[in-house]
């Protein structure tokens, strides 16, 4: 029996390609690039401004023998725009480490 009223939420989330994200080169001191706006964020790779970010290493989609590096501002951000779930712990650790930065 379909309820009419129903809505579910998670049908209308509008998930990122991954291969729409931009990454950042695994270079120290290049720039950190946004994942989703792809604009320079002002922080340095290899330095502790890495803390500031939600860091996620993947394999490039492009080039399935390499891997990337993608910085979201939280796990939140990760989740809406891939679909994917964090753990709790992770989550958890991510904020209270940002709250300690």
């Amino acid at each position: 029996m379909k309820d009419k009223e129903y809505y579910d939420q998670e049908t209308t989330v509008q998930k990122t390609d991954p291969k729409d994200f931009f990454h950042t080169p695994i270079t120290p001191g290049k720039p950190i690039v946004h994942a989703i706006t792809g604009l320079d964020t002002g922080f340095k790779i290899c330095t502790q401004d890495e803390y500031r970010f939600f860091v996620i290493m993947e394999r490039d989609p492009e080039s399935p023998k390499e891997a990337r590096r993608l910085y979201f501002d939280t796990p939140e951000q990760y989740e809406r725009a891939t679909g994917n779930v964090v753990p709790d712990l992770i989550r958890q650790r991510f904020h209270s480490q940002w709250v300690k930065s």
